[in-house]
């Protein structure tokens, strides 16, 4: 293992983790790889993702940063577990050959190609990405095929009649659900065809795969019918069917306790986040990516529906208006040299943008009523924490500590003396209330729901967020007046998903992000307490008596008394010749 400086109790985690998902995978899915499989754990940038290559030789590159802001990743119980087991699943997925690719290998080595070497490499993206989304979700009992995000895309996709036909459900384009196609799509066909075919259904696939005498690529429909005795194709419509009868069913019976009838504010579709409202109440502001344009901060007259950009910016996230409406604070990616990509704080205007920090790695940042202390979330080496940040003077200062949670948008109290934010903790992600010194003054009980993105009334009184406590994402608020513990109402009964909730300053409007088959709009429905409904019951798989994490149960804890002491990194193995073409 590689890992950078200050990430050795992070890598010791990583090479136990990678032992046990190792053991787990070779056991159930298909045989691994001779020699050793090279993991690079990595803090150079600001947002979570992994990757595995099979060339020149079976590597994974994690970066450390946990997905606790993230839609589709943020249900995990351990991140590191998550991104490891996913792509270790693509290492024994994408290296497994029959005889021939062996034979050959042996003569020429790793030549970077498909069948008969690697046959698993060209095959349709939805089955690469498919078979590691679920194997992810399988052994760590988290993940996005457990999470509601997955099953709120498949949900909404069924409903609004944009299912995909497996012939589509793969690649990268602009259009609406884009790059998490192939991983949507592919990890819940994998987990239907398990339910349907045997829970070993996957790995026959890969065995499948691996053995196919005829290139898989060619014939992709020959595999499944080896494997599982159907077609993929005739496979992907029964379970279309089943989708169709089983979604009609729970919207049928939502739709009987009435849905929310909201007011959708933009068209694009494809990413329109984190709506908020200026002072003045005329203008909201909100990140948008409609993917034919760039990615931007956007500005929306409210009254006359009309819009334009404010500032193109790199990454998806929130704005905070000065309190005289003239500006925005907001965070972005940006290259500090050619290797590290951290987060910084700008302010932002029609004119153009002045930099705040430089390397401070500060992102979600949240601006209080005096225009001066700013909260946002800081990351560094594989873990995130809140502080205060001073405008003026530049000074940071720690609101909570390293190690003991992770943590998500934080917003101001109207008064300047509370802070609203998401809070990861062991598995539980949930809305708590923090003084101004890092004192939690207000948490509920704990639940593997995530609950996240806070916003407050004008009055102080309604705390909001969304919560998928359901099964679907919808706006739920505590009533702060209202007795200790405080009530748990719900806002919103939607059939897709709803999040990122913003009240307007004169208490009239929510705003949120609303989800649909083509993406997410802005949207909003009257801000009206009388309305609000008692939760429904929490779904079961995030109640605190679930099942622990398979992987966690089965953690190797030798590994470290194993392993050798760390040493500087040499690159000379590596420069190694891999493989040689006549």
């Amino acid at each position: 293992m590689t890992f950078a400086p200050g990430l050795e109790a992070l890598a010791w985690h990583t090479a136990d983790v990678a032992e046990s998902a190792y053991a787990q995978l070779a056991r159930r899915l298909i045989a691994p790889p001779r020699g050793t499989i090279e993991i690079v754990l990595t803090d150079n940038v600001d947002f979570s993702n992994g990757a595995a290559t099979p060339f020149p030789s079976n590597r994974i590159f994690v970066y450390a940063k946990p997905p606790v802001d993230d839609l589709s990743l943020g249900y995990y119980h351990d991140w590191i577990d998550l991104v490891v087991t996913h792509e270790l699943t693509h290492i024994l997925h994408l290296d497994a050959t029959g005889w021939l690719g062996r034979a050959l290998r042996q003569v020429f080595g790793r030549v970077p190609s498909g069948w008969p070497l690697f046959p698993a490499v060209f095959t349709p993206q939805w089955n690469i990405e498919g078979l590691a989304t679920h194997e992810e979700s399988r052994l760590t009992g988290f993940g996005r095929v457990n999470g509601s995000f997955f099953e709120m895309m498949l949900r909404t996709a069924v409903l609004e009649r944009r299912f995909e036909p497996i012939d589509r459900a793969t690649g990268n384009t602009p259009i609406w659900p884009d790059g998490t196609r192939p991983y949507l799509y592919g990890s819940r066909f994998f987990d239907y065809l398990d339910r349907t075919h045997g829970d070993t259904a996957d790995a026959a696939v890969a065995r499948r795969t691996a053995g196919a005498l005829v290139p898989p690529t060619l014939w992709f429909d020959r595999v499944g019918q080896k494997a599982i005795g159907w077609s993929f194709t005739t496979a992907w419509q029964d379970w279309r069917r089943e989708l169709e009868r089983g979604y009609a069913g729970l919207a049928d019976s939502l739709a009987a306790l009435g849905l929310t009838q909201a007011e959708r504010l933009t068209e694009a579709g494809r990413l329109a986040l984190y709506p908020r409202v200026s002072p003045d109440g005329r203008r909201l502001a909100f990140a948008a990516d409609d993917g034919r344009s760039d990615v931007a901060t956007r500005v929306l007259e409210l009254e006359t529906g009309r819009q334009w950009k404010l500032a193109r910016r790199n990454g998806l996230g929130p704005s905070s208006w000065l309190p005289d409406g003239s500006a925005v604070l907001t965070s972005q990616l940006e290259f500090r040299d050619p290797y590290h990509i951290f987060a910084d704080l700008y302010r932002v205007t029609g004119a153009g943008e002045a930099r705040l920090t430089r390397g401070g790695r500060l992102a979600e940042p949240d601006l209080a009523a005096d225009g001066r202390r700013v909260v946002a979330v800081e990351n560094r080496g594989g873990d995130v924490r809140l502080v205060l940040y001073e405008i003026g003077s530049g000074r940071v200062r720690p609101l909570t500590s390293f190690g003991e949670a992770h943590w998500s948008l934080p917003r101001w109290a109207p008064d300047g003396n509370r802070i609203a934010a998401g809070r990861w903790r062991d598995g539980n992600y949930d809305v708590v209330v923090l003084d101004t010194l890092g004192e939690i003054v207000f948490a509920p009980a704990g639940d593997r729901a995530i609950d996240a993105a806070p916003a407050w009334s004008p009055d102080g009184r309604y705390l909001l967020f969304w919560s998928d406590r359901s099964g679907i994402p919808n706006l739920y608020g505590y009533d702060l007046s209202a007795g200790e513990p405080p009530p748990l109402l719900q806002v919103t009964n939607v059939l897709t998903g709803a999040f990122y909730p913003d009240v307007s300053p004169d208490a009239r409007w929510i705003y949120y992000s609303g989800y649909h088959a083509d993406g997410f709009h802005i949207e909003r429905i009257p801000f009206d307490p009388a309305a609000w409904r008692p939760p429904p019951p929490l779904d079961a798989r995030f109640r605190p008596s679930a099942p622990e994490p398979l992987a966690t149960r089965a953690a190797v804890s030798a590994t470290r008394g194993a392993g050798s002491p760390p040493r500087r990194y040499s690159p000379w193995a590596t420069l190694l010749p891999r493989y040689w073409l006549p």
